[in-house]
């Protein structure tokens, strides 16, 4: 199995990734994970919807989009000009966050939750703080921050997941719960140390929880996704930087192997 993942459109187009990515890859599943904001892009996902597999969400721009809030007057006018396109933005804000299979055979495992915000984590903006439900949802951010995801993770655990795909924060970022990491030394070279975290030649550690942040810098993967950890895959900005995300099933490995990139 292999699996695509975009998020961040905003009105960048999508034909160099379907054709320097999708057309070479042939995924499985092509996951957009939202704020795809201007009519142009909503229009290419439902186009390659006739082509490929494709699972979205919506993201926070497009729930304002849609009711008309935040400043984007211009593009809600624009979306209900367009009867099909409305009907599609309709569609993902009844289902703003859905279920997918990473890996059949160790369903409860990789149990997946896709969402373009996240199920806890921070409304960090005065716009967003007093936000609950399907908006919060949709704006939650993680960054590299512990208390974050802390509380995502534990979310999802109570709601029985134990991967997230998700976009918003506009990095590239894989952060995972080791419960073998947690009140335990990691045994790797240090380079240097912070309060409440150590940046390591791996990544970001942060002790006494157990999240690891291996694509600390410049590394980008594969990284193999070993099914006793919860996981927090954030697909970079796709507007900014073309970034996007691969996870495929490899037979001789524990889990999904997941590696970024962007389109060259």
């Amino acid at each position: 199995m292999k699996l695509i993942a975009v998020s961040d459109v905003h009105g960048e187009p999508l034909k160099p990734l379907e054709e320097k990515v999708l057309q070479v890859v042939k995924p499985d599943v092509v996951v957009v994970l939202g704020d795809l904001e201007e009519l142009s892009s909503i229009r290419e996902v439902m186009e390659l919807g006739r082509r490929y597999n494709v699972v979205a969400v919506p993201g926070n721009h497009d729930f304002d989009v849609y009711h008309n809030k935040n400043g984007q007057e211009k593009e809600h006018y624009e979306l209900f000009s367009d009867p099909a396109a409305k009907a599609f933005i309709e569609g993902l804000l009844r289902q703003h966050k859905r279920e997918i299979s990473l890996r059949p055979s160790q369903r409860d495992s990789f149990r997946t939750i896709m969402v373009h915000g996240a199920l806890d984590g921070e409304l960090a903006s005065s716009y967003a703080s007093h936000m609950r439900g399907i908006e919060a949802e949709l704006w939650y951010r993680l960054q590299l921050r512990e208390d974050a995801h802390v509380k995502n993770f534990a979310a999802m655990e109570k709601q029985g997941f134990r991967v997230m795909l998700r976009g918003h924060d506009g990095h590239n970022s894989y952060v995972y719960k080791d419960p073998n990491l947690v009140n335990t030394t990691l045994e790797r070279s240090l380079n240097a140390s912070g309060k409440n975290h150590i940046v390591s030649q791996i990544g970001l550690w942060f002790p006494g929880s157990g999240l690891l942040a291996p694509t600390y810098g410049i590394n980008q993967g594969p990284f193999e996704m070993f099914p006793d950890n919860l996981h927090a895959i954030t697909v970079g900005d796709y507007r900014e930087k073309r970034d996007y995300a691969l996870i495929e099933t490899v037979p001789a490995a524990n889990g999904p192997l997941l590696t970024f990139s962007s389109v060259t």
